[in-house]
């Protein structure tokens, strides 16, 4: 971002004569005979960034400044032929004051489309003093929101925390580092923006999604292309954009905590690190500095809108049911119409209908409210938003599938797999745990079973912790052993606040309980249908809200029984694990890549 970039471009090629063109330039008929050469102005001022980024299709050949040769010595020779990242170069060092005159001259070696683009190195000098003074301008105004929401400020520096560690990965994580099937997403955005209508599914590998996240991302596309941001700016826009979405999940899910704490009773409650406000900011910082929680929390794709709808869910929904008789209707209204519209974002939301559906049997049974019209009134809304939505998902798998032209529903690539990633189902991998591989090991891989990878449980705790990814920073790979160590020491009292628990609240809780089986059964049951890789945790990552509140919760329950060093315990390690994943993310800002 910057308010000096290139103006007024022009193009010279095997047509001679120059004509106007915008960058980025791409064209597949360019010639492979004649260089195209490119004319633009820079005009030099305090905010004109030293380094730009140049990405050459397919070759570079001179670069010059008001007709003057410009030294391309120091550039990597191999980098001259970089048409997918290009390479920095400090052009604003060669600029006069005032208007420039800029040449860049490229040629294309065939094999595809010729062109170019120029545009500001956000991350080196000035340019880098913009995003900068934004993030730090961001964090400002998130305290002062909640400040003057009059939040303690134990919960405004967890969330200005937070806030700050997510733009800090953001930082060191471009588009397609640690992403899942991020040029195919982006591929979706671009065909919106191309043919101004729905893609079919079997043209592309992420064709088969539902079209909200796309539809919103190409327009924030053509709006930011509108006011001049191009290249990997756009990018890195889409990714706060998917940050926004993150953390307005991390907002429903600590708030939705909090709602279901605040019916523990008093008995229960101790003091200092096991008061009600100490376990409440335990269990958002918990939801708040999970590592996954973080690192999917800049992904493009539509998983991060995805926990936003689940997290809407699952806060409007937690209160209308703990409000039992004295529920208001409109919050479960409100539910229903987010899991709609999360239908339309991802088929995996189809998960909060059934959520809703199951509070909503087990609330007419247990309040025995049988009325045929207050039944009516909640069952009907829902079911035409459920019906209404899942048409719209799937409204071209349905008729593929009617005419006999394809054999699924939800997963159209599942066929396109690669077969390395087919896995032999065996009882022991679902029942069994291998602890030695989970605690030597720091990280897992789809790709390796000496990394533990057929055990479900294994390669679930260990994605929830931190993805799929090998990290090779500094300290990495102790601080995600160490944090495996308190992980997997924190499960048992997760265990032991379950088999405390009275039956009655157990059926209290069981909007939680389903939430989280639907999520990690969902898992379970598409790799033993599939035989093929659906068990990283990012498919589960709401789950997070409900285990940290069943974390606390189990505290709180051993409290009440006067087991306090117990609990104390459970609660330093809880906060122990948080410190290390902050300085786990803080390893990946810190270290080299």
């Amino acid at each position: 971002m910057t308010l000096a970039g290139p103006t007024d471009v022009t193009l010279r090629d095997d047509r001679r004569a120059p004509r106007p063109v915008s960058l980025p330039y791409s064209d597949e008929h360019a010639s492979t005979t004649t260089p195209m050469e490119f004319v633009f102005h820079l005009r030099r001022s305090p905010l004109t960034p030293t380094f730009f980024v140049v990405v050459p299709d397919d070759h570079l050949l001179s670069i010059s400044v008001n007709k003057q040769d410009l030294p391309l010595n120091e550039v990597d020779p191999r980098a001259l032929d970089d048409w997918a990242h290009g390479f920095s170069y400090p052009l604003g060092r060669y600029l006069a004051s005032g208007d420039n005159v800029v040449s860049v001259r490229v040629i294309n070696r065939g094999g595809g489309r010729g062109g170019v683009d120029v545009y500001p190195d956000a991350a080196r000098g000035v340019g880098g003093a913009v995003p900068v003074s934004l993030a730090c301008a961001a964090i400002a105004l998130l305290c002062a929101a909640m400040r003057a929401a009059r939040c303690r400020w134990e919960s405004v520096i967890l969330a200005g925390a937070g806030l700050a560690l997510r733009l800090a990965y953001l930082w060191v994580t471009p588009v397609t580092v640690r992403a899942h099937d991020a040029s195919e997403h982006l591929e979706y955005v671009h065909y919106l923006l191309d043919h101004h209508a729905l893609p079919k599914a079997a043209d592309g590998w992420a064709f088969y999604h539902p079209p909200v996240y796309y539809f919103v991302s190409a327009l924030s596309y053509a709006g930011l292309e509108a006011v001049g941001f191009r290249g990997p700016l756009i990018g890195v826009v889409l990714q706060i954009e998917s940050l926004v979405y993150e953390l307005g999940f991390v907002a429903f899910a600590v708030a939705a905590v909090r709602l279901w704490l605040a019916r523990v009773p008093e008995s229960e409650i101790g003091r200092r690190l096991l008061s009600r406000d100490a376990l409440a900011l335990l269990s958002a910082a918990l939801i708040v500095f999970w590592p996954t929680s973080v690192m999917h929390s800049t992904r493009v794709g539509n998983d991060d809108i995805a926990y936003l709808w689940f997290g809407g869910v699952l806060y409007f929904g937690s209160r209308w049911w703990l409000r039992g008789r004295d529920g208001s209707p409109r919050d479960f209204y409100v539910a229903a119409a987010i899991a709609a519209i999360g239908v339309v974002t991802k088929s995996h939301c189809l998960i909060l209908f059934v959520i809703l559906g199951v509070a909503l049997v087990v609330r007419f049974v247990r309040d025995r409210e049988m009325r045929s019209r207050k039944v009516l009134a909640y069952i009907g809304p829902l079911l035409l938003l459920c019906i209404g939505s899942l048409a719209l998902d799937l409204h071209e798998a349905l008729g593929e599938a009617l005419a006999g032209r394809q054999d699924y529903l939800f997963v159209a690539n599942e066929h396109r797999t690669n077969p390395a990633l087919t896995l032999t189902n065996r009882p022991i991998y679902f029942i069994g745990f291998d602890f030695p591989t989970f605690l030597t090991r720091p990280f897992t891989s789809p790709w390796e079973d000496a990394k533990g990878r057929q055990w479900f449980w294994n390669y679930l705790l260990k994605t929830s912790l931190f993805g799929e990814w090998e990290f090779k920073q500094p300290w990495a790979g102790g601080l995600a052993t160490a944090m495996s160590w308190i992980c997997l020491a924190m499960c048992p009292v997760v265990a032991a606040g379950a088999l405390l628990r009275k039956k009655s609240e157990i059926v209290d809780e069981l909007p939680l309980s389903v939430m989280v089986v639907l999520l990690i059964g969902g898992l379970a049951w598409q790799r033993l249908s599939q035989r093929v890789f659906h068990g990283d945790f990012r498919y589960a990552v709401p789950a997070i809200a409900q285990l940290s509140y069943w974390y606390v919760r189990a505290l709180a329950l051993g409290t009440g029984r006067g087991w306090m060093w117990t609990a104390r315990v459970g609660a330093m390690l809880g906060w122990i694990f948080v410190g290390l994943s902050v300085a786990f993310i803080g390893s990946i800002f810190l270290g080299p890549a």
